[in-house]
């Protein structure tokens, strides 16, 4: 059967949140790795501290890995297109869509973790010198 273009239309949505994400774990994880202007592109300059802050207020160890990238994908798509965003028909599914490709992508599951795992390590060292 031929999709409706409403069926399109979504799909071709989801794909460009999916692309958008992947985006943003690169930039971030760049960013950790190498801090410099170029990389602050796709958030700005004050949006990729806020997804920064917001990742470690959310993250914790002993998250399972799909709920970590869960709370990834959605502080990236909150701190870009603002909290309104989240409250779109569909943004869970969305979410959950873009979760399970990164899960099943042993790339984008490994950026994403690193990303994760930078994350906690800054919170934990943090905490330490508090």
């Amino acid at each position: 059967m031929a999709e409706s273009i409403n069926e399109r239309t979504e799909k071709q949505k989801d794909k460009i949140a999916f692309v958008k994400s992947v985006i943003a774990l690169q930039a971030v994880n760049r960013a950790e790795k190498s801090p410099s202007s170029s990389d602050k592109i796709l958030f700005g300059k004050d949006n990729i501290e806020k997804y920064r802050l917001r990742l470690s207020e959310q993250l914790s160890p002993n998250l399972p890995a799909k709920e970590l990238i869960l709370m990834l994908i959605r502080s990236a798509l909150e701190v870009e297109f603002g909290p309104n965003f989240t409250l779109n028909k569909g943004f869970d599914k969305m979410v959950n869509k873009l979760a399970d490709s990164v899960m099943t992508n042993p790339d984008l599951r490994r950026q994403a973790l690193s990303v994760v795992g930078t994350i906690l390590e800054a919170k934990a060292s943090a905490g330490k010198k508090n």
